[in-house]
């Protein structure tokens, strides 16, 4: 699952059994943990409003 949000381009992407919500725009990239019964587009807003994981490519 890939979508756009704001400029973001944001995907969700397995790690193991671990599902993580990368957000990427131009060499900017946030990453928060998806739980199963969370939203991917709510969490994709929050992440952007509130990054908690910022790293820098």
């Amino acid at each position: 699952m890939e979508f756009i949000i704001q400029g973001w381009s944001v995907q969700i992407v397995l790690i193991g059994s671990v599902a993580v919500l990368e957000a990427v725009r131009g060499q900017e990239q946030l990453s928060q943990e998806l739980k199963p019964t969370e939203s991917p587009r709510e969490v994709a807003y929050q992440l952007i409003e509130q990054p908690c994981c910022c790293l820098k490519k």
